[in-house]
């Protein structure tokens, strides 16, 4: 009898940890950050009613593989533009200006709305480590996933001949229709962004 009373109590510590790591957490207040765009202007993220579901894509304009995904980024963001869905792209540091970030735009008909994190604090409170590393929020602001953006790279210079797995536009697939994703985080492959 004391056997199945330990044992209940093991059970319900356990689901209690489950349910509390599983799948997303709260970012804190979005409004709170402070990102500039390519005209030095403050940005402030729109958290009104209408809720989207944002992705961040943190990439370098001198990063080979940043430059290798501008196409399916834009692919991907034309593809569920339509679903309340808005991509950033984010550009940490002080190395690039402003100019640069516009003349990369127009080499890769890189169409995304473009912020500097000149401070990386949204790189940190975001624990974005490499480009490119993509982050997904849902409607309810909960980062729902992050990590790379599909299995093409599976080490650092070394590139699969087939993807076989695109973990973010399966996260935005399952958030767009009121699901958490199967897959919440990955490993991203890239070039270290300087915290």
């Amino acid at each position: 009898m004391q056997w199945f009373s330990t044992m209940k109590r093991i059970l319900f510590g356990l689901l209690i940890l489950v349910l509390f790591s599983c799948h997303s957490y709260q970012v804190p207040e979005l409004k709170s950050v402070r990102l500039k765009t390519l005209d030095q202007e403050g940005f402030i993220f729109d958290t009104g009613d209408n809720k989207k579901i944002l992705v961040f894509v943190f990439i370098s304009p001198e990063c080979p593989l940043c430059i290798s995904y501008t196409k399916p980024i834009i692919e991907m963001k034309s593809k569920f533009e339509g679903n309340q869905v808005q991509f950033y792209a984010i550009f940490s540091g002080t190395y690039y200006s402003s100019v640069q970030i516009r003349d990369f735009q127009k080499q890769y008909n890189f169409d995304i709305i473009c912020l500097q994190d000149t401070g990386n604090n949204f790189a940190q409170l975001l624990e974005v480590t490499v480009t490119p590393e993509v982050v997904l929020l849902n409607h309810a602001g909960e980062k729902v996933y992050s990590g790379a953006i599909d299995d093409w790279a599976y080490a650092p210079g070394k590139k699969r001949q087939v993807i076989t797995k695109k973990f973010l536009e399966d996260a935005i697939a399952k958030v767009i229709s009121n699901e958490y994703p199967a897959i919440t985080k990955t490993e991203p492959i890239g070039c270290s962004i300087e915290l």
